[in-house]
């Protein structure tokens, strides 16, 4: 189904910069946020930082998200082993599960989403870039094409090379600072979408 999400209203009367600070994170970096499993494609993130690292490009790409999935247990020891292999310490931040005001603060700090997955929904997360007005790196998966939201750029998700020119590409459009006024645009303009979806939902309800 192509749902609309909606914040919670007391998100807003915070400052992206407290959750940076509680994290220890710096002023750009960009966000996944996604459970450590193989049909979310994490490892492709990694092979696009080694690319940059060689190319002595530093940038920080922040996980949130379940870092267990119980049909695949030994991933998230794979996914650690190929950060210590490529030497990308400096680039990656693994946070874990944390609260979900938390990660939309991180989302409204950030220079933009990363969403590689191989397999995908109409995803929370994507409507949520959108409604923020955020720069959406997305595998060219159908479901993306569908959701297709502004400001987004589309890579093959098995091409690390395409996602390490886009990232680059994201980072040097971003000056590392919340940007209200485009959020308060972008927030105007879901409002449309929201309103829509709230009247196709109560006429299948038939309310």
């Amino acid at each position: 189904m192509q749902f609309r999400v909606f914040a919670d209203d007391s998100w807003w009367n915070y400052s992206p910069n407290q959750i940076i600070n509680k994290y220890h994170l710096p002023s750009r970096y960009l966000l996944v946020s996604n459970t450590l499993a193989p049909t979310k494609n994490h490892f492709v993130v990694l092979e696009a930082l080694k690319i940059l690292k060689e190319r002595n490009q530093s940038m920080l790409v922040v996980f949130t998200g379940d870092i267990h999935d119980y049909r695949n247990p030994g991933y998230y020891n794979k996914f650690l082993s190929c950060i210590h292999e490529f030497g990308l310490h400096d680039y990656v931040r693994i946070l874990g599960m944390i609260p979900k005001g938390d990660q939309f603060q991180l989302l409204r700090g950030s220079v933009g989403l990363l969403q590689p997955s191989f397999f995908e929904g109409w995803h929370t997360g994507v409507e949520e870039a959108r409604m923020l007005g955020k720069t959406i790196i997305l595998s060219d998966i159908q479901v993306h094409q569908e959701q297709d939201p502004p400001n987004s750029l589309f890579f093959d998700p098995h091409i690390a090379e395409t996602l390490a020119e886009q990232i680059l590409t994201v980072f040097e459009a971003d000056l590392g600072e919340h940007n209200l006024e485009k959020e308060t645009i972008a927030r105007q303009s879901y409002l449309h979408l929201q309103l829509g979806y709230a009247r196709r939902f109560l006429q299948l309800a038939d309310l």
